[in-house]
Order: C-alpha cells, then sequence, then structure tokens
C-alpha cells in the first residue's frame, strides 16, 4: 500500500514537473514577443521620415536709399543771380557748402531774414515773415520709391510751368511746391498761423510767384 502510493506520489510530481516546464515556456515567448512588440513601436516612432524644408531662396540685394544726380552748374550760372551781399555772412558761409545750387526769392525783406544751412547732400533755407514761414530745400538725391512709376500716381497736381513740372500739395495747412531746376531737386514750403485764411497758403500764387521770382545765389569768386 505505502509503496502505491509512494509510486503514485512520484508519478504526480514527474507530471507536475513537465507539466510546470511545459507552461512555463510559452510564458517567456510572450513576453519575448511583448518586448520586440515594444521596441517596434519604439523603433517605428524614431524612424518617421523628417518633414522636407524647402530651399531657401536667392538673397535679393535692397535696393539703394538714394541716387546722387548730375547737376547742370552751367546752366545754373546762366540763372537769374542773387547778390550774396544781400544775405548775412553766416548764410553766405553755408551756402558755399551746398552740392547744389542755392535758390533764393528775390525779395530784400525775405533775404534779409533768410538763415542758410548745408550738408553733404542739401542746403536748406529758413525765412521767417509776417504770419507765416518759408522754407526752401535742395538736394542732389533722388529717393526711390517702389510702386511709383509717374508724378501722376503720388496723387498731386501737376502744374506746367515752361520747361517745369511743379507739383502743389498741402498737409496740415502748409502749402508745398516741389520741383526740379538744374537738374536737383527742390521743394518750397510755407507754413502759416492761419493756413484757411492767410491768402499766402489758402492759394497757390504766393508760392508759385516765389518760385518764378528765384534766383540762384552768386557765389563765383
Amino acid at each position: 500500500m505505502l509503496l502505491r502510493f509512494s509510486q503514485t506520489l512520484a508519478t504526480f510530481s514527474i507530471a507536475l514537473l513537465l507539466t510546470g516546464a511545459t507552461c512555463a515556456e510559452p510564458s517567456t515567448e510572450v513576453s519575448d514577443k511583448s518586448e520586440e512588440t515594444e521596441e517596434t513601436d519604439e523603433q517605428g516612432l524614431t524612424a518617421d521620415p523628417p518633414t522636407p524644408v524647402a530651399p531657401s531662396p536667392d538673397p535679393v540685394e535692397p535696393a539703394p536709399a538714394y541716387e546722387e544726380v548730375e547737376i547742370l552748374w552751367d546752366e545754373a550760372r546762366d540763372a537769374h543771380r542773387i547778390d550774396p551781399a544781400r544775405i548775412s555772412e553766416a548764410s553766405r558761409q553755408a551756402a558755399t557748402e551746398s552740392p547744389v545750387p542755392v535758390l533764393l526769392p528775390d525779395d530784400d525783406e525775405l533775404l534779409a531774414a533768410a538763415q542758410i544751412t548745408s550738408g553733404p547732400t542739401w542746403y536748406a533755407v529758413n525765412i521767417p515773415a509776417e504770419g507765416h514761414v518759408i522754407t526752401i530745400h535742395g538736394t542732389n538725391v533722388v529717393h526711390p520709391m517702389p510702386g511709383l512709376t509717374t508724378k501722376e500716381e503720388a496723387g498731386e497736381p501737376i502744374l506746367p510751368d515752361g520747361d517745369e513740372e511743379l507739383r502743389v500739395s498741402r498737409t496740415h495747412g502748409i502749402i508745398n511746391v516741389s520741383f526740379q531746376r538744374f537738374g536737383a531737386a527742390y521743394s518750397l514750403d510755407i507754413d502759416c498761423q492761419n493756413p484757411h485764411e492767410n491768402p499766402h497758403c489758402a492759394e497757390d500764387d504766393y508760392a508759385l510767384s516765389l518760385i518764378d521770382g528765384a534766383g540762384v545765389l552768386d557765389l563765383q569768386p
């Protein structure tokens, strides 16, 4: 009886051992497959192809800020002349440094009050008068305006004056007349205390008469 029980126990132990070995191997395979799946998922996340980047366009050189123009000095010497003795010594000295012919109104009172300054590419004259201030600016450079091809597109009236074109505009009551002469670019501004009532600003005649009668400051030795 005891022998049979021992044999039976031994047989059960062997069967249990074999059953345990058989079950352990599938468990190991599942774990390996799980690890392989995780590795595949991780590789899949990192293996996506990068987003293509468009090539950078060729660099575009910026347009020049300004361009110098040729001054017609011979033409300026033949124009109406203004005696430099009619302006102050300080203004005469500043005018000698101007890169363009110095245009001034031919009026003794205005010339006596004229204050001239100049720089490498410009000159300006400030003239305080009764009830208004006159400013004249001349330069030998032009500033390109992209997209603007004609003067008409500037939205300013154009008044033909012989061979010149005068462009008249107003901003906050200040009248501005711009034009070209001797190759240079000039502008005249008049600022009035009461621009809508003062005829110096409310009408064009005064500004146009100053330009029409202007002369070139005679700085020849």
